[in-house]
C-alpha cells in the first residue's frame, strides 16, 4: 500500500504545481499536438496526466488496503485513474472553454467607421477613436490617399500599415 500511497502523493504535488504555478506554460508536453492556450486542453497536458498518475496511486492504495494483490491493485489503478483523468480533462476542457482574449488584430477593424481624435496630416499619423466588439480604444492611423484629416472628423478604416491603420474621410 506504500507504494502506491506514495505515487499517488507524489503526482498531488506535480498536479499541485502545475494548478499553481504552470498557468500559461502548460504545453510544453503537448507542443506538437496542440496548444492548450486555443481554448481546449490536450489529453497529454500536465495535468492531465498528474491526474491519471494521482488517480492510479489513489485507487491502487484503496484496492491493496482492501487486501487484492499487487497486480489486481495495479489493474483498478489504471481504471481508476483513467476515470479520474477523464473527468479532470472534461472539468479542464470547460474551464478552457471559459478564457477570452481582449486582443484586437488590428486587420478585424477593415470598415469600421471612427472618429479622429488627433488630426492626421498628409505626411505623418494621427489618433482615431474606434468601436469594437463593444469596447472603445484608440488607435495610430495615416490617411490612405495622403490627404489630411481634421479632428473630430469621421472615417472608415480602409486597411493596415505595419501597426497603423489607414484610413480616409467618410
Amino acid at each position: 500500500m506504500i507504494v502506491f500511497s506514495t505515487i499517488a502523493l507524489a503526482f498531488f504535488i506535480v498536479l499541485a504545481f502545475s494548478l499553481l504555478f504552470g498557468h500559461d506554460v502548460d504545453h510544453d508536453v503537448d507542443h506538437g499536438i496542440g496548444d492548450d492556450a486555443g481554448g481546449t486542453v490536450s489529453i497529454f497536458s500536465t495535468k492531465v496526466i498528474a491526474t491519471l498518475g494521482l488517480g492510479f496511486g489513489a485507487v491502487g492504495a484503496i484496492a491493496k488496503y482492501y487486501g487484492n494483490g499487487y497486480m489486481a491493485s495495479s489493474v483498478y489503478g489504471v481504471l481508476g485513474g483513467i476515470v479520474v483523468a477523464f473527468l479532470a480533462y472534461l472539468i479542464l476542457c470547460f474551464f478552457y472553454k471559459q478564457q477570452v482574449s481582449s486582443s484586437i488584430n488590428l486587420t478585424d477593424l477593415t470598415g469600421l467607421l471612427g472618429i479622429v481624435t488627433v488630426s492626421i496630416s498628409s505626411d505623418s499619423a494621427g489618433e482615431v477613436g474606434i468601436t469594437y466588439k463593444g469596447q472603445y480604444d484608440t488607435y495610430m492611423a495615416i490617411p490612405n490617399n495622403g490627404v489630411a484629416i481634421s479632428k473630430a472628423a469621421h472615417i472608415k478604416v480602409i486597411g493596415i500599415a505595419g501597426n497603423q491603420l489607414k484610413v480616409e474621410k467618410f
